[in-house]
């Protein structure tokens, strides 16, 4: 009976991805979310309170499962450079893998402020945290130069968000994730001739 339920949940939140790609988050309404994913529009209310409860849960449910994903395969890569870059690969071919998602991630969440100040402080901080503890090793094994790791993570992460929203923008269809070798070196050797 549980298995069911929370299919049907995730029914609902999939349904709710591509609603909100398809037409905005603003502009989507509870009963279009229903109709796509086929149930009664009384049944969305049994899983959640509201449609900001259904946007929680979306970016709940995938950075979670990316948390979860990142910290198992970084576990055998102690190369601070190598670990960015499978970071950053992941990020990448995660979002790149589900364009409706990406889109969910790079333009509905920014357009609710309330929502990013709420999650930026707590489901991004454990994300945040794999790339400031990269950072810090790092440091500490003399491979990249001093600074404030927090700064270097909001760099990184924003190189890779920009990725994203770049793909998003030309509507091209390309491997994502082809991008993360180039970019990690970018961000850990900067222009400078060495």
């Amino acid at each position: 009976m549980k298995l069911k339920k929370e299919e049907k949940k995730n029914q609902i939140i999939q349904a709710a991805i591509r609603t909100f790609a398809k037409n905005g988050y603003f502009n989507s309404r509870v009963s279009e979310i229903a109709k796509e994913a086929g149930v009664a529009d009384g049944t969305i209310y049994i899983y959640f309170k509201s449609k900001d409860e259904i946007l929680s849960a979306i970016f709940d449910e995938a950075l979670d499962k990316f948390v979860a994903v990142s910290e198992e395969r970084l576990k055998n890569i102690s190369d601070p450079i190598e670990r960015l870059e499978a970071i950053a690969f992941l990020h990448l071919q995660y979002l790149g893998a589900n364009r409706d998602l990406a889109t969910v991630f790079q333009i509905e969440f920014r357009h609710n402020i309330v929502f990013m100040e709420k999650f930026t402080r707590s489901k991004l901080r454990d994300y945040f945290r794999i790339i400031r503890e990269t950072i810090e090793s790092g440091q500490q094994k003399k491979v990249f130069r001093k600074l404030d790791p927090k700064f270097g993570t909001k760099l990184f992460f924003g190189m890779i968000d920009e990725m994203v929203t770049s793909w998003l923008l030309s509507k091209k269809d390309y491997q994502l994730e082809k991008a993360a070798k180039s970019l990690t070196r970018a961000f850990v050797f900067g222009l400078a001739e060495c």
